[in-house]
């Protein structure tokens, strides 16, 4: 809560002293060890929180937290080629682990899958990033942003396209033509299973469908929604709209 205020110095004071208190179990606690060296870094002890940090991604076998440390690292611009690797591994896993995904699985786990790779993009893209390479930092960040909204991604992304000259333009990211609506008319929402840049799959969500959705579908550019050459699966929700004498996919985040 210390280090979400702004108050590092704070921060790494509770920390330093709940390991005096704390079991030997309860202080090797990843999210503990997160919190601790991420407020060593910003109170300036950039030994110690690189020492923190880099055990915690030595031993962690968690998406989320490996993402975590390598995005604070990144942040202060230490051993970004290690974090580069660290990122892209942990990347490969979860991509392995999607494409087992269909959309007779669980919703829950969707939600899940979609929030650990945009939070790996977004390492990843952050890194690249502070590497001093920004084209494709940006391809990942927003990918990440149209996955999942979160502040600190806008940020990442705004701050790429910054140093770049221009500002992100991401109101219309999440809505895909689709083509002439044929005389359909009407909304309905959809899961829709793209693998690779490419559909596989599409399900009503409810009662509404629009007709012949599949063939609507399958034409839309999915490639943007994705880093260059990422092999990974998703599971996108969103709404078919169609009016006006044409269709549009507008996705959900």
């Amino acid at each position: 809560m210390l280090l979400d205020d702004g108050d590092a110095a704070s921060a790494l004071t509770a920390g330093e002293s709940a390991l005096a208190h704390l079991s030997e179990t309860a202080q090797k606690d990843e999210a503990f060890q997160l919190a601790l060296g991420r407020a060593q870094l910003k109170a300036g002890n950039k030994d110690k929180g690189t020492a923190t940090l880099q055990a915690l991604r030595k031993s962690s076998q968690t998406p989320a937290t490996l993402s975590a440390a390598s995005n604070a690292l990144a942040d202060a611009s230490i051993d970004l080629p290690e974090a580069e690797r660290t990122d892209r591994a942990t990347l490969d896993k979860l991509t392995e682990d999607s494409n087992s995904l269909t959309l007779d699985g669980d919703p829950t786990k969707f939600k899940e899958q979609s929030h650990l790779i945009a939070a790996a993009w977004d390492s990843l893209g952050w890194t690249l990033f502070r590497e001093g390479k920004s084209a494709e930092a940006e391809s990942y960040l927003r990918a990440s942003w149209i996955a999942e909204v979160n502040p600190e991604t806008s940020k990442h992304l705004s701050e790429v396209a910054s140093a770049q000259g221009y500002k992100p333009e991401l109101d219309e990211s999440r809505k895909l033509p689709l083509g002439s609506a044929n005389g359909r008319n009407g909304v309905a929402e959809y899961r829709i299973l793209v693998r690779s840049g490419k559909f596989i799959d599409i399900k009503p969500t409810g009662d509404k469908t629009i007709p012949e959705a599949q063939d609507l579908i399958v034409g839309a550019e999915y490639t943007g929604l994705f880093p260059a050459g990422s092999q990974v699966t998703l599971v996108y929700l969103g709404f078919i709209n169609c009016h006006s004498g044409v269709c549009e996919l507008i996705l959900e985040p």
